[in-house]
């Protein structure tokens, strides 16, 4: 009896936590066209804010070096943007000669595995959609972007209020803190603040040294269109683990359709081989180091759920939000434990790894 009530006792514990969750996410499925561009609006402030208080330090008052920087991101997609579809645009004027290559090599593919006897139902029909399509439909594909204009202003006009209010937004969050945990408060808005402006302000660079490395070793192999190429395989790179995968994959596949020789093939492989071997021993821990500080298993876990709840823009800011969400746990005498579950004791690793050394050492001596 005393089992079975205990039992009941944690399921009714358990309940509002669950009720919780569902209500949680629920929210953010369903209010997703209003909660996206605020909260990319509320990380790329925060990493504007140095920003904002250089030109302000400099003379500018703070309506003026907000405008500046969030005039500063706005250049930086505009250039991007045109780049794309000046590229896109290209390719649609050139589409027919286009699709008659990738036509041919898709049917030199199909030709292969139906001689090894795989089957190549899916490859007939895309064959089919192909020689049904038109330039037409690749300018649908670049006039469909001018939708997504709409809610980049709204991030633009989000990040400008946020940036100018600034101080009104710290002063709320500390009234609504104890005055004896004043210190405390200062000391975590301080840290959520670094860390999202190290994080977003490293992945931007990271983007700009890759597309610059990609376009190089693209251009120099005879990539056709390799400067759009370079751009969407560096903007991928901004989703943990699964950007770099997308982007080389699809790096492969364009070289694969739109080539006659394998070399080009090989070359993109090199490139990008070569490229992510300096981001992930190189360019990362210089640039971006471990500035959120979180174990991959949760990066990862994080990553898919962001995915699965706002898509695209949902597995770009979770990673960083997740990094503030350890911050406050962190704080919070409750939640640590959970701030070090999320966290990536690779200090705690190496002491152990030096410890052990230092044991190894001692008994050869």
């Amino acid at each position: 009896m005393t089992t079975i009530t205990q039992q009941l006792s944690v399921v009714k514990r358990a309940n509002p936590f669950l009720l919780f969750l569902l209500l949680f996410f629920g929210a953010l499925y369903l209010g997703s066209s209003f909660l996206i561009p605020l909260a990319i609006a509320v990380l790329i402030s925060l990493a504007l804010v140095s920003v904002s208080q250089w030109l302000e330090q400099n003379g500018l008052n703070r309506g003026l070096s907000s405008f500046l920087a969030v005039l500063l991101v706005f250049l930086f997609f505009v250039g991007v943007f045109s780049l794309v579809t000046y590229q896109i645009s290209s390719l649609a004027d050139n589409w027919e000669q286009t699709k008659q290559q990738v036509t041919k090599t898709l049917e030199n593919i199909k030709s292969y595995l139906d001689q090894s006897g795989i089957s190549t139902q899916w490859m007939s029909e895309r064959l089919d959609k192909i020689s049904e399509s038109s330039s037409a439909d690749v300018k649908n594909m670049v006039s469909a972007t001018f939708t997504t204009l709409g809610k980049f202003f709204l991030i633009l006009i989000y990040t400008y209020l946020l940036l100018y209010y600034r101080d009104k937004f710290k002063r709320f969050i500390q009234k609504l803190t104890p005055k004896n945990a004043t210190r405390e408060t200062n000391e975590v808005i301080t840290q959520v603040s670094k860390i999202a402006r190290a994080y977003i302000s490293g992945k931007f660079l990271l983007i700009i040294i890759l597309a610059v490395l990609y376009g190089v070793g693209f251009i120099v192999i005879g990539i056709k269109y390799a400067l759009v190429i370079a751009v969407i395989a560096g903007v991928l790179s901004i989703i943990p683990y699964f950007g770099n995968i997308i982007g080389g994959g699809l790096a492969l596949l364009f070289a694969l359709i739109t080539s006659s020789s394998l070399n080009s093939v090989i070359g993109v492989a090199i490139v990008m081989t070569i490229a992510q071997l300096l981001e992930n021993y190189v360019l990362t821990p210089l640039i971006v180091g471990k500035k959120v500080d979180l174990n991959p298993f949760f990066t990862i876990i994080v990553v898919v759920l962001g995915g699965a709840v706002w898509g695209i823009p949902g597995t770009v800011v979770a990673v960083p939000y997740l990094g503030i969400l350890r911050i406050l746990f962190d704080h919070t005498n409750s939640l640590k434990p959970y701030a070090y579950l999320m966290g990536d004791n690779s200090d705690d690793d190496s002491s152990s790894i030096e410890s052990a050394k230092e044991w190894i050492e001692e008994k050869v001596s």
